[in-house]
């Protein structure tokens, strides 16, 4: 046996019976039996499955099979090995034994006796002992034997599949004549007869074996061949060279031809006539002028609403607006403040509005991230601390050129945008306790970098709303929703729309008994003027609308 790692790759199998490639000499398929180690060139049984060798695995066989046919042939234009030492005797014996009985047939009638003639040779021969006792009364035994010689005629017709003796023997079994008589042949001649030899093994090899079929990398097509009985027995090296050219000849010269997955009802092979493309005309193509995007167009009103007791100069709250860039600052009303000093909020609108347009024009317009207004902020809180009083909240924003609001909120100041009737997006309030936002004084540790973020794409159509707690301590967000769009409907003007907000929110904090974001959360802190969670809060109002459109 081969090592482990050398193993040749079984073929095909039926129950102990396994059929083996010989790569290593012939090129042929051989049936090797596991349990017994009985060695055939031919199918075992007649329902063995058929063997079908990849294309690549074919091609190797093929290959060295030819290698084989010419190692024999050179060997035996050498003389190194001799022909089998019969076969031209035995052709020219076969044809006298024809031309002889055929003479006796017109004598005898016995046309069949010619069949069971062996070849003449020094020893008495099988066919001798048979028919040596033909004068003889056999004839009453001849008859009760016959069903022996039909079993033996089944038994012969099995051996005899692969050719050469057996053939013959299973051939002329039937036809025996009732006065001749056929003596019990000896074990060891039956033996041999039955056995085939190397050549009848070699000659039943190609009509075992089929091309490959369709295997996972190739397609081949499939070929079973039969084998008929000669008259003439060939020589050896006939018997090799045809076995050889029947294994290959299906795959000679023949295109591989792809086939689908789905199993192909069968076609002629004759070739096809090649049909000619066909050649759409090419359709027009018709080019819909693409009218270029409108330009996108931003639209801003302010609008600031005192304290009805700070009327007399300003209030303190106070906004800013650039082309892309806004931003809205609550003075907080509980701070200290000195007199004829600028008010903290002011100073922060003032510088932020100056550093930003700078900045725009810089950068051609394009807005700015949320780290460049944190930037611009703490630079506008240094100079605010230095020289402004008071303190105040911030919450800055920006529509950049790709669309998105980026906004930064310090404090309880907030920013809305309202989308279809509804709320999209909403920065988020800060503060260190109830009425105590995040703030810039120059007491206040708080910082831009503390401040919330807020990082929205705009969708034509938007609206955003950017006010102080005087708004959004009085109105809610769905309040706020509600006016815009009625005031839409009725075709205000977005520089109105500003103005509508601060007002409807200054009457709102004028009502005792108005039910308010501030009063529920002053219920809440225990805070006794709101004990009910009723009420406005009066105090500085300041909005910016943007439309972007």
């Amino acid at each position: 046996l081969a090592p482990l790692g050398e193993r040749p790759e079984p073929l095909a199998q039926e129950g102990e019976w396994t059929a083996y490639l010989d790569l290593d000499t012939t090129g042929l398929v051989y049936y090797f039996n596991g349990k017994t180690g009985e060695s055939l060139w031919e199918p075992p049984t007649s329902s063995f499955p058929v063997v079908v060798l990849p294309r690549r695995v074919r091609r190797k066989a093929e290959s060295k099979r030819t290698a084989y046919i010419k190692t024999l042939a050179d060997l035996e234009a050498k003389e190194e090995f001799p022909e089998a030492p019969t076969a031209r005797d035995e052709e020219e014996a076969l044809q006298k034994r024809q031309n002889d009985k055929e003479k006796k047939k017109e004598q005898d009638g016995e046309w069949f006796d010619f069949l069971f003639e062996e070849e003449p040779d020094p020893e008495p021969t099988l066919f001798d002992k048979v028919f040596s006792s033909k004068g003889e009364d056999t004839t009453s035994d001849t008859t009760e034997d016959k069903p022996a010689e039909e079993a033996t005629t089944e038994s012969s017709d099995e051996d005899g599949k692969g050719g050469g003796w057996g053939g013959w023997i299973g051939a002329v079994s039937d036809p025996v004549a009732e006065d001749e008589t056929v003596d019990e042949t000896p074990e060891k001649e039956v033996e041999k007869e039955k056995r085939p030899g190397l050549l009848e093994r070699l000659s039943a090899v190609a009509p075992s074996v089929k091309d490959a079929g369709p295997t996972e990398d190739d397609t081949t097509t499939t070929t079973t061949t039969t084998t008929e009985p000669k008259e003439k027995a060939p020589g050896f090296f006939e018997l090799i060279r045809s076995t050889a050219a029947a294994s290959t000849a299906p795959v000679v010269e023949e295109e591989v031809v792809e086939v689908a997955p789905k199993p192909q009802k069968a076609t002629t092979t004759l070739p096809q006539p090649v049909k000619e493309k066909e050649t759409k005309p090419k359709e027009e193509k018709i080019v819909t002028p693409v009218a270029e995007p409108k330009p996108i167009k931003i639209e801003m009103s302010t609008n600031v609403l005192p304290h009805p007791s700070k009327v007399f100069w300003g209030g303190e709250d106070a906004v800013f607006v650039t082309s892309r860039t806004f931003g809205v600052f609550d003075g907080v009303s509980g701070a200290r403040k000195l007199d004829g000093v600028p008010l903290y909020s002011k100073t922060l609108a003032g510088e932020m509005r100056k550093s930003v347009k700078q900045l725009e024009k810089e950068n051609g317009g394009e807005g700015l991230s949320v780290p460049e207004l944190s930037s611009i902020l703490g630079n506008a809180k240094d100079i605010a601390d230095q020289t402004s009083t008071g303190a105040s909240t911030a919450i800055v924003a920006s529509i950049t050129q790709d669309g998105f609001l980026r906004a930064l909120n310090v404090g309880d100041s907030a920013c809305l945008i309202i989308r279809n009737g509804k709320v999209a997006a909403r920065t988020r309030e800060i503060s260190h306790y109830f009425d105590c936002p995040y703030q810039f004084s120059t007491d206040s540790p708080d910082k831009p970098r503390d401040g919330t973020r807020l990082n929205v794409e705009l969708v034509r159509g938007d609206l955003i709303v950017m006010a102080s707690d005087g708004v959004f301590d009085n109105l809610d967000d769905s309040t706020i929703v509600d006016l815009i769009t009625s005031s839409l409907e009725k075709n205000i003007k977005l520089s109105a729309l500003a103005k509508q907000i601060s007002d409807r929110s200054r009457k709102v904090s004028l009502n005792r008994k108005s039910l308010t974001p501030y009063a529920k959360q002053a219920k809440r802190n225990g805070d006794p003027d709101f004990a009910d969670g009723l009420g406005g809060k009066l105090d500085d109002v300041s909005c910016v609308v943007v439309r972007y459109a």
